[in-house]
Formats: C-alpha cells, structure tokens, sequence
C-alpha cells in the first residue's frame, strides 16, 4: 500500500480556507485547494473531510464536503516581455458547506489536511513525505459571540516567476467586516503522512510546522541571494529570486477589531521560479539610488537614471498634478519640478506596443539648501575672539544651531551671526552650522585654527667631546607658526639653520645661544642662552713606525716602535683579533704579503686617535717533501704530503711500481692516505712527481721522487 501511495501521492500546491457568518450561528466555510494537473499525484478528495475542533482540541464535527467544480488556471507572467515556460499546469477545485456552531469559550478551529507535496521541492527536507494543514479560527464565548467573517486574499500568486525579474504582486485580503490587516511571511503547517495521506477526520491540534532545508527560512524561502518581504499594512509581496526550483511560501493576514487580534488566516502556496528569457524591461533608478543622490533636498531639479533593456521608445510622466507637460521621451531625462512635494514617477518602455513594461518610482523632491560661513582664520590663542558669520540660502525659515565645541566661551548658538566666542585651546577646531528648514537639514562643518605662543628649547647630545669635536645641535623649540632662527655657537660663528651642524677645531668650553622668530599668529622674539654648554678636550695623537717595513719570508721580524703624543694608553691590533698593549712590541708573521698593523692612543680625558701602516713579506717559493711515512693509524706520519711555500701553481701525482696513477690533487693541503680506490695500498716504493710554478722567477718546476710506505 506504501508504494501504491508514493505512486499518486506528489500533487499538493497550496490552498485557502475561510468563512463567512450568516446568522443565527451558522457559517459558510470555503476551501480552495490548488493541485499540480501535470503530475501524477492523486485527483482531488470527493468528499473532503474537515474537522472542527474547541480549544481543548476536541473533535466537535467531521464535516465531509464534495467540491463544487475545479479550473485550470491561466499562467499569468509578471512581466508580458517573456514566454511562458510550457509543460506548468496548476488547478484549484472549490468546497463550501454551512455549518451551525454555537458560541463556545475560545471559539473553534477549522482544519483540513492532506499529504502529500512534490519531490522536487528546492526548500524542504524530504518533501515528497511533507502535507499540508489549512486551518482558520472562528472567536467566540458563551455570553457574547463576536460576529466575524474571515478575511479572504484577493489575488492567487502567480504560478511561474523569473530568476532575473523582480515580481511585484497585489497579495492583500478583503475582509467582509473591514477589520484592520496585518500582513507577514511564516512556515507553513505540514500535515498528514504518507502512510495516511487523506485522513477522515484530520488528527486534532497542534500541528507541526513544515521543515525547511539549511539555507532557508520563514523570512527567506527562495534561498541565498534571494529577496522576499510582505508590506505589513498593504500586503504588497515583493520578492527577487536569485535559485530556479519549487519554493513553498506562506503568508498570513492577522485580523484584528479595536486593536484586539480576533482571528489569522494562512495560506500556502508554491513559487515555480525557472530561467526567463525576458525581452525588455523597464526600470527607473530608485532616487536613493541614484549616482547623484545626496539627499532628498537637493533642490527641484532631478536626473533621472534609466536601467531599463531592450527598448525603443520611453514615455516618462513625472507625477505632477493638474498638468500635462510633466512628460518626456529621453532615455535620461533632466526635469524641474515646479515645488516641493512627493511625486510617482512613471516610465513606460515601448508603449503601445504588444512587448510593454511599466515601472514605476516616488521622488521626494525638498528645496535645495544652501549654508555656510565665513570667519577669520589663523589667530593666536592670547587675546583671542571670533566674529562667525553664516550665510543662508532658501525660501523656508529656518533654524540654525551652532556647535562650537567644549573648548568655545559659547558652545552653542541658534543666532545665523555669532560674535566673540573666545577658545581656551590651540590647534585645529572644527565648527559646525546645522539648519532645519522644514523637512529638509543641511550642514556645513569647516575648521579654524588657533595658535599656541611659540617655546623655546634646544639641546645637544651629552657625549664625549675631542677635538676636532662635530657638534650636531637638536631645536626642540614648539610652535604652529613657522620659525626664524638664529644661533650663536660660541666661538665667533653662528648659523640661521633649524638643527645645525658645526665643527669645533679646539679644545675649550663655549657658550651657546638660540634665538627664535615667530612672523604669523602669536608673533614673538625669543632667546635662550646656555652657558658652558660644550667642553672639548684636547685629543692625542696616534703615531708609530715599524723596521724593518719590508722584508722577506725568512726573517719574517718587525720592531714597532711609539712615535704617539699625549697618549695615556696604547693598544695595536692586526688581523681583526690580535691585541697588543706593549708600546714597541715585536712582531712576527707566519704568511708572505702585506699586514696592516693598527695603534689606538687614548689619553688621560678618555679621547681616541687612531693611525695604521703596512708592513710587506716578500714570498719565496720553498718546498720539503719526506721519504718515509707510516700509515699505521697512530698518531704520527699518517699521511704523504708535500710541504709548499708560496707556490703559484701546484700538483701532485704518485704512481706504484707498475707505473699506475693512485693518486692526484691540486690541493697543497691535500694529504694521501696509503690507499687507492680505497683499498690499502702494500709496503714499498712508490714515484712521486711534484710540479709547481716559483713565485720568483714564475717558472714551472717538477720534482720526481720517491716515498716509502710502512706500515
């Protein structure tokens, strides 16, 4: 039986269920349900069963009702620029039946139920098990039954709307007893199952709602990047499908009678959103949207932006009322409107044509405001005051409110001409004019700037000071206005530089003075004197000599000797890590070449001098090669190797008594070991070859020999 239903089950689109009261308790219920006429999902019930339920969610009827007739709508597409899609048929089939309930506290609920949806529906989890519960409330009590008739939505949704159109769709209700209407979206009731999908009578309150998959929700049934609101007060739906697919939506209209809700009315319906190949459209910039959008006071004058495709001529009306010269056929048109007011924008895209789109907007049009103010600028902080005088442009009155700020002797003002607000700070102050004139505000917010009296200072680094001794002065003088300088450094000379740079070329103590000059705002002469500023020292000199200066490898000596003036301590250094504090030190070096040999003097005030010469060894090539080695792996004469001084070119060879080569290197640090392809070579002779360039006369030279290997 399971399957048999799975068979014929998928059909349900949405439904309505409401009532009107006739008197003397009796209630005319209609039930319009709407079924997909494409599918093979089960016809409509004949009868239906509708239960009637108190508010202690007894049954109280079962009332079975055969449909009256059924209609297959017409598929009606917002916009007439597209094709209807083909293979979409929707149906509707309408119950009444009068029933007679007498006043009950609470009143009754009304419920019809019926399983089941399609499988193809986008926003629900397992729709193809999910029904659907229509259900509205008659109010009532024992003593004084409130007469009502249930609101009644006046337009069913459209079947089939586009992704890429926005539908604008007229989803109010009329009711009989002209109860105010509010409007929203909510999740629909599901209802029955599929292993009883007609249920006769339905099961009593409460109910569970339908589930919608991740991504989706009450507010938001169409999915992500998908908009859908309801006009709470007008019920005008708007909605900008983003998904193609099926999408159950509900909408509910509360009923209330002097502000006291009395009753709600919900239907469910399917949106069948698919890919529209839509010839034109008309759209108008909304206002707020519009690339020249500031405000809606920016005066009479509007630009109006068209969005609108696939069109050849444009009829635009711009509201006006009791004219009809408010109109233009630009794409773009500019128009003045003749006062202030809210006005509905009209476009039409190829009017008059069978392919027409219609759109419409409301501008809000206020008088242009125009304010401003003009003060003197760059005054100084002593003695300050300014006079601020504002500047207005409109036909409105208005009201003025100045802001000042905390740090102004008036903070505020409604006056357009303000005089003598006196600031107790410096810097930039930013002042701003409001104005209200009717509807409409304008601001203007520019700064003044006040200056701060000027301070002197100056300074310089507490270093040591030899001489000749670079002194680099650092003027830590305030001021907002732009300085003159002048300096005197003591000694006879002086400068007009910000943070100079002077040499003092003798020992002595100087005095040092700064004077400064402010020409804008606080305008001031200032100076500063600082007295026994700078003690230079008298510096030593680094001197010495070395013999001899040149020499050669086999008597590699120096004497240094101090040639230093005024110096306390002494130290040489060469090679970046040899140290030696003796004043005439011996030295000796190990390798050929030039060596740079440093003194560093300091004398008894902590001053430095430093001075360097270079001394020269002169290479000779020599060379000793040993005849015995025991590769035994002791400590001792492990290895073969050539020892070479100052060789220009260099290479090895050793050969065994067959005359093989076992050995070869260019490396004079290069050792043989007693083994050829690592394997030990036996005891014996074996023939060396040694050639190598002299450094003196730059000429090749070979050496042929013979080793001794023991072990």
């Amino acid at each position: 039986m399971l399957l048999l239903f799975k068979a014929f089950a998928s059909h349900i689109v949405g439904g309505d269920i409401y009532y009107d009261y006739l008197g003397n308790n009796n209630y005319r219920v209609t039930i319009i349900l709407f079924r997909d006429c494409v599918s093979d999902g089960a016809d409509y019930d004949n009868p239906m069963s509708l239960g009637v339920f108190d508010m202690q969610n007894n049954l109280v009827q079962d009332v079975r009702i055969n449909y009256t007739n059924r209609v297959t709508l017409p598929v009606i597409l917002n916009n007439p620029c597209v094709t209807a899609p083909a293979n979409i048929c929707t149906e509707s089939a309408t119950y009444s039946t009068i029933i007679n309930l007498p006043p009950t506290p609470g009143g009754y609920n009304l419920v019809y139920q019926r399983c089941c949806r399609g499988p193809n529906i986008s926003n629900l989890i397992s729709p193809e098990d999910t029904g659907l519960t229509l259900m509205s409330h008659i109010t009532g009590t024992t003593s004084n039954a409130i007469i009502n008739s249930a609101p009644r939505y006046n337009n069913y949704p459209p079947l089939v709307i586009c992704n890429n159109d926005e539908l604008v769709f007229d989803h109010s209700a009329t009711d009989p007893d002209s109860d105010s209407l509010v409007y929203e979206l909510i999740t629909p009731y599901a209802g029955a199952t599929d292993v009883d999908p007609m249920p006769q009578p339905p099961p009593s309150p409460p109910y569970f709602p339908i589930v919608f998959s991740a991504g989706y929700a009450p507010i938001n049934p169409l999915g992500p990047g998908a908009t859908i609101s309801i006009n709470p007060n007008t019920g005008l739906l708007l909605a900008d499908p983003e998904l193609t697919g099926l999408f159950v939506v509900g909408i509910r209209v509360k009923e209330y009678r002097n502000g006291q809700l009395i009753g709600v009315s919900d239907r469910d319906f399917l949106f069948k959103v698919v890919n529209c190949v839509i010839q034109l459209a008309a759209e108008v910039v909304p206002q707020t949207e519009s690339s020249t959008f500031i405000s809606y006071c920016q005066g009479f004058n509007a630009q109006f932006e068209n969005n609108s495709y696939g069109g050849t001529n444009y009829s635009w009306d711009f509201g006006v009322e009791g004219i009809d010269t408010d109109v233009s056929t630009a794409f773009e048109p500019n128009y003045t409107f003749p006062q202030a007011g809210e006005y509905e924008v009209t476009l039409v895209v190829n009017p008059g044509w069978p392919c027409t789109d219609t759109s419409k907007q409301i501008f809000i049009i206020r008088e242009d405001l125009d304010i401003t103010f003009t003060v003197e600028d760059s005054i100084c902080i002593t003695g300050n005051s300014f006079d601020f005088d504002g500047i207005y442009e409109g036909s409105i009155n208005p009201v003025f409110t100045w802001n000042f700020g905390p740090h102004a002797s008036i903070p505020n003002s409604n006056q357009l001409d303000v005089n003598n607000v006196v600031f107790d700070t410096s810097g930039v102050i930013n002042i701003t004019l409001n104005v209200t004139a009717g509807t409409c505000e304008g601001s203007y917010t520019d700064f003044i700037f006040i200056y701060d009296e000027p301070i002197i200072n100056f300074g310089i680094d507490p270093e040591l000071k030899c001489a000749p001794y670079t002194a680099q002065f650092i003027d830590s003088s305030i001021s907002y206005a732009p300085l003159i300088y002048n300096w005197d450094f003591g000694n006879g000379t002086t400068s007009n530089l910000r943070n100079p740079v002077h040499i003092y070329e003798n020992p002595g103590v100087y005095d040092v003075s700064l004077g400064i000059q402010s020409t804008e705002g606080c305008i001031a002469e200032l100076t500063m004197n600082k007295d026994d500023l700078i003690q230079v020292f008298p510096g030593p000199t680094s001197k010495f000599t070395a013999d001899p200066m040149i020499t050669d490898v086999f008597n590699p000596n120096f004497q240094l000797y101090d040639q230093s003036f005024d110096s306390d301590f002494i130290q040489y250094y060469y090679h970046d890590s040899i140290f030696i504090y003796d004043r005439n030190p011996s030295l000796t070096f190990l390798e050929s070449g030039g060596h740079t040999i440093y003194q560093v003097v300091q004398n008894e005030f902590g001053c430095l001098d430093t001075s360097f010469i270079t001394v020269k060894i002169i290479p000779k090539t020599t060379i000793y090669i040993p005849n015995t080695f025991t590769p035994d792996g002791n400590k001792f004469n492990n290895t073969f190797r050539p020892v070479i001084y100052d060789a220009l070119e260099y290479e090895l060879r050793i050969y065994n008594r067959w005359g093989e080569e076992i050995f070869y290197s260019i490396d004079q640090k290069e050792s043989w070991d007693g083994t050829y392809e690592n394997k030990i070579c036996p005891d014996g002779l074996y023939t060396y070859k040694v050639k190598y360039k002299d450094y003196e006369t730059n000429k090749v030279q070979t050496i042929l020999g013979h080793v001794n290997l023991l072990r």
